[in-house]
């Protein structure tokens, strides 16, 4: 499952090669079911510590591990133990609440999620109290569902013929796979929404740069757009890459180079933590790519400047569009950790002020204020919305926005003090007093959660005036 989180993460949580190892260690489990012996001290230490493993994944793993990977051996370890234990008076596994439960697990397992996906539908899944709802209709959908479809098609498959029984797995799967491979090739149910939520999403374009915005290896392709002579650098990840088109238009033969790379800024010194969602793309190399932007630019004329982009309070704090309160670095400098301290962010402003002022040494430096992470989704919510009559623009608050990146700010404060790195604020246009807004008249800015589109991009644009107006001339 580890090596599988290289390919696409939904391979490993789907697929059969990456899960079969749980299966076995359940087949091993039924195996064992005949032969155990263990005294009955031995067998209530076994299962307390195999409910302890399972308490300890709940309480400690969250979305910022990757998943199922190697972590996924704890629960199902815990799992093991408290089958092997076998205890069948346990105050632990042998209560009624704990039975009632089992019986219904796998109907449990079935009903869970669609509710769950229809309260995130409906923006209710942050809510304690729907969520308790939520609960309580899965609890009472499993018990229906458990007593008169589940138990009932047990027992009568348990009676038919093997041939009978075939006929009806076959049929079964014939009926699921046909659905599925006919919504599939539609690419869902056209016409089954309103065209005015098909058209928000046809709106919600992103920059297409084909294959200059690296993801895998330690170069770039230097793509150059808007000319054909080298006239500005853009250094960034991927929030570098979504505003390329604002960059490219800020004037004729605008002769951008684009050195972008995906969850990856400018930051020598800087070392990736391994295990995070950064290492799942199967020959990322960060540290490379800095690497190769140093060399690159030690050997560019020193009148081309350098516009740098990125997203940097997520490298610090961790991704905040899963609504998630765990803040954990991605990255570190000299000592790894998973905890947001204050000597951690000053080191991190530390780091960001002397890279943007080495590169100021002897060429113009434009840095970019980070642009608002809306959190959620922009064109998709809206859509939900419009499907269920709402008409609300999303937005975020600008003290939360601040909040998130105030210490970014500062860093760039600083570096325009110190060596005097030109500082383009995009919140101009996309906040006011107030709020960031990640749409406008129901027009989303976003092409989903934290990156602009081609009209956001367009929106921001006029902060790049400066920049053209010291390009060099051809």
């Amino acid at each position: 499952a580890s090596i599988a989180l290289a390919t696409p993460p939904s391979h490993a949580f789907f697929l059969l090669p990456a899960r079969a190892w749980e299966m076995i260690a359940g087949g091993l489990v039924f195996m064992l079911a005949g032969h155990r012996g263990s005294p009955g001290k031995a067998a209530a230490v076994i299962e307390v510590l195999g409910f302890a493993l399972i308490v300890g994944a709940v309480l400690h793993l969250d979305g910022t591990v990757a998943w199922p990977g190697g972590l996924a051996l704890i629960p199902v370890l815990g799992t093991v133990l408290i089958l092997i234990a076998g205890r069948e008076r346990s105050w632990l596994s042998g209560n009624l609440l704990a039975q009632w439960l089992g019986d219904r697990s796998y109907s449990l397992y079935l009903w869970h999620w669609p509710i769950f996906v229809g309260l995130a539908t409906l923006e209710l899944h942050r809510t304690p109290a729907w969520l308790c709802g939520g609960l309580a209709a899965t609890l009472v959908l499993a018990d229906f569902s458990c007593r008169f479809v589940e138990n009932p098609a047990r027992r009568y498959l348990g009676r038919v013929t093997p041939k009978r029984f075939a006929l009806i797995a076959t049929a079964g799967i014939v009926v699921v796979a046909g659905a599925a491979t006919t919504v599939s090739s539609l690419k869902g149910v056209p016409g089954r929404f309103d065209k005015s939520v098909d058209a928000i999403l046809a709106k919600t374009n992103a920059f297409d740069d084909r294959d200059c915005h690296s993801i895998r290896g330690s170069d770039s392709p230097s793509c150059l757009w808007g000319g054909d002579k080298e006239r500005v650098v853009l250094v960034g990840d991927s929030h570098a890459q979504s505003l390329m088109p604002a960059l490219i238009a800020m004037k004729e033969d605008s002769g951008v180079v684009q050195w972008t790379y995906s969850a990856c800024i400018y930051l020598p010194g800087a070392t990736m933590l391994k295990g995070t969602f950064l290492w799942k793309t199967r020959g990322y190399n960060c540290e490379g790519f800095i690497d190769w932007v140093s060399d690159q630019l030690a050997h560019k004329p020193k009148h081309i400047p350098v516009v740098l982009i990125g997203r940097y309070a997520m490298y610090a704090l961790g991704r905040n569009e899963f609504g998630s309160p765990v803040e954990s670095p991605l990255l570190y400098f000299s000592q790894p950790s998973t905890l947001v301290t204050a000597d951690f962010l000053a080191e991190f402003k530390r780091h960001l002020v002397d890279t943007a002022c080495k590169l100021a040494e002897d060429r113009t430096v434009y840095w970019v204020r980070p642009i608002p992470e809306m959190g959620r989704n922009v064109p998709k919510t809206i859509a939900r919305r419009l499907v269920f009559g709402i008409k609300e623009d999303i937005s975020i608050s600008l003290a939360d926005y601040r909040r998130r990146n105030e210490w970014v700010w500062d860093a760039q404060n600083e570096a325009a003090e110190r060596c005097g790195v030109q500082i383009l604020d995009p919140t101009t246009n996309l906040c006011d007093g107030e709020r960031c807004f990640g749409s406008r008249d129901l027009q989303p800015y976003y092409s989903d959660d934290n990156h602009l589109g081609v009209k956001g991009s367009a929106l921001v644009a006029p902060m790049f005036k400066s920049v053209a107006g010291s390009l060099p001339a051809q």
